[in-house]
């Protein structure tokens, strides 16, 4: 049902997004995989759940979102957690 609300709420900035070349505003949740999360620069959340993810990295300060977000190195951004793996694989 969620799901639905977003979608008719957000389907426009979601086109205009794309459109223009950058990521889509409404994304699977990484929580509870809902397509009900919305990142529009204005808001960040999972209208499903409840849950964000948009953070800064700890080790490089880059801002995370929902794109960027990887589950095993929360705290990471999608880099930082490439390198810190290629560093463990060696």
């Amino acid at each position: 049902m969620m799901e639905m609300v977003v979608a008719a709420s957000y389907e426009t900035d979601a086109y205009i997004r794309v459109k223009e070349g950058l990521n889509p505003s409404i994304a699977d949740c990484p929580h509870c995989w809902a397509k009900a999360y919305v990142e529009s620069g204005e808001v960040s959340v999972c209208f499903a759940c409840g849950e964000t993810v948009a953070a800064d990295c700890g080790h490089c300060g880059t801002r995370i979102d929902v794109n960027e977000y990887n589950q095993d190195y929360p705290e990471l951004c999608s880099y930082c957690a490439h390198m810190l793996e290629k560093v463990m694989r060696e």
